[in-house]
């Protein structure tokens, strides 16, 4: 099957500020697959992108419009999504798409031997190691927001730690608002206390949402409300 070379492109472009070292391209199931070290990240399948977000992005991902299982095989892929062209006709909307799939994908384990594993900050062997820790080494943050704190001057835990999780969101959005959001600081109250962001409990995901719309307020932008799930009968 041939893939949209225009979509590619576009794709290399985005790459290009900030990742373009880490990245390397592959022709697989009849398309192009961009891969970050020996993992496939994100692709392009005819004219679907196709994002690597992992099994629990995956679920809510499938819910949106214009998204549907990557399904080449007759089987859905566990952890990729297909997402069509009305999906992701802007560049904000297709990098949205990539940092997702790059967040996640930097938290598989290598499996070139001679790879260092990255580790949260809870993992190291003493609270010096863990404040000299660059927040390349860190699991919670991937490439795509390494190149983002690396441009704010922040490029080790100890630097973060010393601002505080939330002076850190702040510094964050004045310099890239686009990153008002409840997960963007869900992941940095994550990586302040050692786990996995996914495995971030109630009380700081209310924490991260108070900030969100707190800043929001201060932005003149509508509040973020919680999302309703329904009971079961």
């Amino acid at each position: 099957m041939a893939f949209d070379e225009k979509l590619a492109d576009r794709i290399r472009s985005l790459l290009a500020k900030g990742h373009s070292k880490e990245f390397s391209e592959k022709k697989m199931f009849g398309g192009l697959a961009f891969m970050l070290g020996d993992k496939m990240c994100v692709g392009v399948l005819g004219d679907q992108l196709v994002a690597r977000i992992g099994p629990e992005q995956a679920v809510g991902a499938l819910k949106r419009p214009n998204v549907r299982p990557m399904d080449f095989t007759g089987r859905p892929l566990k952890g990729y999504v297909y997402v069509g062209p009305k999906a992701i006709r802007t560049s904000l909307t297709l990098k949205q798409w990539i940092d997702r799939s790059i967040s996640f994908v930097s938290t598989l384990e290598s499996k070139n031997r001679g790879s260092l594993r990255r580790k949260t900050v809870s993992q190291a062997e003493s609270k010096e190691i863990a404040r000299s820790t660059p927040l390349s080494k860190i699991i919670n943050f991937g490439p795509a927001t390494l190149s983002e704190f690396r441009a704010m001057g922040l490029t080790t835990f100890g630097q973060l730690e010393d601002l505080g999780w939330e002076a850190v969101c702040r510094k964050w959005v004045e310099n890239f608002p686009e990153r008002l959001n409840v997960n963007a600081f869900v992941g940095v109250i994550a990586t302040f206390e050692g786990i996995s962001w996914t495995k971030i409990s109630q009380s700081d995901r209310s924490k991260a949402r108070s900030l969100t719309n707190q800043l929001r307020r201060e932005y003149a932008l509508p509040p973020v409300r919680p999302s309703k799930r329904k009971r079961k009968i």
